[in-house]
Order: structure tokens, then C-alpha cells, then sequence
């Protein structure tokens, strides 16, 4: 039997967790009804569980709540990839309650977004589904147009990363030994989710449980990753102060920062130069998301408007609760 994907407008029941209301879709659009579980389809109830479970912690109460899964027969490399999804979807977990039901709905709706972005970023690294757009199409129910094209800038830039990392764990153990610095991790794959995890926290969750933020222009914000860039290109080479400030930075960020500082200087050789090229590409191309950053304050999401004026946004529910969330501001 071919891989099947879960249906993205099948949503799963809060009242009574059933298997049979479950419904995928085959390669020809057949649907299908699921008559029995085998190994791969209880990590999907396993999943919907979590959905569920993930609503109640952020104090949801709907009747439906809205996911998506790939279903993929059981085999090694199936496993494989539902363990390296539901190890990045795990990124995005809290460890603080919401103060509001805006607040709310804005953490949820990145929940969903990392739902996504697992998905995805699995099969980037694991190629169990041949046709990516498939997966694609399927993640673009949950997400509105503008969040879709900011997850596949963040899914490429990602992968870039999580190539570097492979290429250059031997250089980046290597590099720490004589600092007497510890390696902690099993493997790359450990490093990579530890990275995800540490730009998780300090992007978006510290940002949000902080109830008075520094804001910054979206302005400044671009100005400073392009600064970064500049830097990891190597245009401060010939200013020996500008260039020790960001390498004081990156040794205080931890392993992040020193896996970076090692990449960094491998780049004149294979083959790192060019999976160190492709990073910065993505780097460059995550400037634009800056765009759809939020601000907060008082645990109140803020957006920018045009005349780029902060104003509150507030989140809007469909009845049922089976959509995510879109944002209006404020009246």
C-alpha cells in the first residue's frame, strides 16, 4: 500500500478520540476508511493526542482541533522520520502559561506553525516522501500565504544548517577539546535540535513571556541580521574590533555560537564552501520575514501597520475552532 497523507480538513474529535473518524487519502484522491492500526498509525493517534493535550495546556476549549499528518507504512525509515518530526515539533513547547486568550491563540498558532515546519524539515533530511509538494500542499491548510512562504524560507535555511552541522561535527569536536570544553551531544542530529530549541527561546518564547520587551524598528531588526551577514562573509576581516565583537557574542551564545565560529572557518575549504554559500542565501532571504514579527507588551501581541505604527492585535476563532488563527487589530 502506497504512503498515504492524513486529510488536512479531518480534524480530530476532543469529545471521543476515535480512529475511524480519521480519514487519508491515497495517490489517486480514493478516500479511504482506516480499518485497522498498524505501528505507523498509532504515533498518528499518538499525535492527535498531543494536539489535543497541546490545546487543553493553552486553555482551549473547541470541539475540533486542527492537524495534519503524514502517514507513511511501518518500516525503519518511517520511524526514523516520525521520531525527527516529533523531535522538532517538540521545539515549540512552553514553560509558561498564557496571560490572556490573545496571548493564547498567538502560541498556539506557532505550535502549528512547527507542526509544519517538522513535517517538512523531516522529509528535507530524510526523503521518505519522493514528492515534497505533496507535504507542501498539505501544510498549506493550516497556515495562511504569507506563514507558508515564511516556512519554506525557514525549512531551506534549516537544512542548511543541519548540512553544515553534519559536515563539520568531526572540526567542531576537534575545535572544543583543547578549550576544554565539553561536547554534550550523542551525535549532529542532538547539536541540531539543541539549535532549534536555543533560537526557539530566545526569538520567541523569552520575547513573549517577557511583559516589557525592548521593541525594535523592523528597520533596525534587518539592519542587524545584515550586519550579521556581513560578518559571517567576512566583510570585517580588515576592522579587528568589529570583527572580535561578534566572535565575543557567538561565545557567549554556547553551542550555537561556537559550531557557528567553527563553520565559519572552515568555508575556503570542501566541502564546506559551498554549504557555508547556501547558508548565507537562506540567511539573506530571512531578512523578509522580519515583516511578520510581532511585538509585545504586557502580554499583548503587537503588529506593525503600514505607516508602521505598533498597534494590538487580537486573535479571532472560528466557531467551531477547527481553523488557526487570524489576527485583526484592535478597535
Amino acid at each position: 500500500m502506497p504512503n498515504r497523507i492524513i486529510r488536512p480538513n479531518e480534524f480530530f474529535n476532543l469529545d471521543c478520540f476515535r480512529l475511524d473518524r480519521i480519514r487519508y487519502i491515497s495517490n489517486e484522491k480514493n478516500y479511504l476508511l482506516i480499518k485497522s492500526m498498524p505501528a505507523t498509525m498509532e504515533v498518528c493517534v499518538r499525535w492527535g493526542r498531543q494536539e489535543i493535550a497541546h490545546d487543553e495546556a493553552l486553555g482551549f476549549e473547541r470541539v475540533l482541533t486542527p492537524t495534519v499528518f503524514p502517514y507513511l507504512e511501518d518500516t525503519p525509515q518511517a520511524r526514523e522520520y516520525y521520531l525527527l518530526a516529533q523531535r522538532i515539533k517538540d521545539v515549540a513547547l512552553f514553560n509558561f502559561s498564557p496571560q490572556n486568550d490573545d496571548q493564547a491563540g498567538v502560541m498556539r498558532n506557532e505550535q502549528h506553525y512547527w507542526q509544519c515546519k517538522s513535517i517538512l524539515l523531516a522529509n528535507k533530511i530524510l526523503k521518505v516522501f519522493p514528492d515534497h509538494t505533496q507535504l507542501e500542499d498539505l501544510v498549506q491548510q493550516l497556515l495562511s500565504e504569507r506563514s507558508f512562504k515564511r516556512l519554506q524560507i525557514d525549512v531551506a535555511a534549516y537544512l542548511s544548517l543541519y548540512y553544515l552541522l553534519k559536515a563539520g561535527e568531526s572540526e567542531i569536536k576537534d575545535w572544543a577539546k583543547p578549550k576544554g570544553i565539553d561536547y554534550p551531544f550523542k551525535d549532529f542530529l542532538q547539536l541540531f535540535i539543541h539549535i532549534l530549541k536555543t533560537n526557539f527561546d530566545y526569538s520567541y518564547q523569552n520575547v513573549v513571556s517577557d511583559p516589557n520587551p525592548l521593541w525594535f524598528s523592523k528597520r533596525a531588526e534587518k539592519d542587524r541580521l545584515r550586519r550579521w551577514i556581513k560578518f559571517f562573509a567576512d566583510h570585517y576581516s580588515d576592522d579587528e574590533q568589529e570583527e572580535q565583537k561578534y566572535i565575543n557574542f557567538l561565545m557567549d551564545t554556547g553551542w550555537e555560537g561556537y559550531s557557528l565560529l567553527v563553520l565559519k572557518n572552515l568555508k575556503r575549504i570542501k566541502p564546506f564552501g559551498q554549504l557555508w554559500n547556501i547558508y548565507l542565501k537562506f540567511q539573506r532571504a530571512r531578512i523578509k520575514a522580519i515583516d511578520d514579527v510581532l511585538y509585545w507588551k504586557d502580554n499583548i501581541p503587537y503588529q506593525t501597520t503600514q505607516t508602521c505604527q505598533k498597534l494590538p492585535i487580537k486573535s479571532i476563532r472560528s466557531p467551531t475552532g477547527a481553523s488557526t488563527f487570524d489576527f485583526v487589530y484592535k478597535t
